[in-house]
């Protein structure tokens, strides 16, 4: 009697990064920003060379790009990394939230979904208010004076 071990387990999926270009900060971005995704796929058999079955960013596939697909130097095909860019609309919704969504299988079909936690949501549009806000900021001398006052009085 000969036993077959069959593969029952998803990989895992590891996300690298998931940021914008923005300098001022990466998870935040405007009009035409370009975010980029990248995760790592590591399984217990070698990974398909293939692209993963679905990767979304924005809740949809469109404007999804593959940049790299590449085996994980050194792990025998067990891993896979994963490069993806999207270019947000050139006049977004403000204060629109965008994450990213990726289901992946292995050879033998064992899927995995993942989806972005609250850590890795970018905020669209925040940065479009501080570009707009032109002016010096301004302390009315009088209020501080009162708030001076005040904490002198309890003293």
């Amino acid at each position: 009697m000969s036993v077959v071990a069959s593969d029952v387990v998803a990989p895992v999926v590891e996300i690298d990064s998931f940021e914008s270009d923005l300098t001022a900060s990466k998870k935040i971005a405007k009009g035409s920003s370009v975010i980029t995704l990248v995760f790592t796929a590591i399984d217990l058999q070698v990974m398909p060379t293939g692209p993963p079955k679905e990767v979304k960013i924005g809740g949809s596939t469109t404007g999804v790009t593959l940049i790299s697909n590449v085996a994980v130097p050194g792990q025998q095909g067990w891993q896979r990394q994963y490069t993806y860019t999207y270019t947000v609309a050139s006049s977004p919704g403000e204060n629109a939230r965008i994450g990213y969504a990726i289901k992946i299988a292995d050879t033998i079909g064992n899927e995995r979904s993942v989806i972005a936690g609250a850590e890795d949501i970018i905020e669209i549009g925040m940065s479009t208010f501080a570009s707009q806000d032109t002016q010096q900021p301004f302390i009315d001398a009088a209020w501080v004076n009162l708030r001076v006052g005040l904490i002198l009085s309890v003293i």
